[in-house]
């Protein structure tokens, strides 16, 4: 819970389309097809904000000193996804 609830903060920092998009794999464990289908946006475009805000969230918790294992944890749920 704890790690979750360091992703949700850093979450809410990032550009609504691409909290929304990480937030659905991350916190909620959808597909990429599946985000497509519930936001009603292309699926190269979902693609495209999970890549974006992936890169920013990875890039905030490094800079604020996250766990290795806070980071891999965001990979593999993320890399599930292809």
């Amino acid at each position: 819970r704890a790690r979750s609830r360091d992703v949700a903060t850093v979450l809410a920092s990032l550009p609504e389309s691409q909290r929304e998009a990480l937030s659905l794999v991350i916190l909620d464990g959808y597909t990429q097809a599946e985000i497509s289908l519930v936001t009603g946006v292309r699926l190269g475009t979902v693609k495209s904000r999970i890549r974006l805000g992936l890169d920013r969230l990875r890039d905030t918790l490094a800079r604020g000193g996250a766990s290795s294992a806070l980071l891999d944890e965001v990979l593999a749920a993320v890399k599930e996804l292809r």
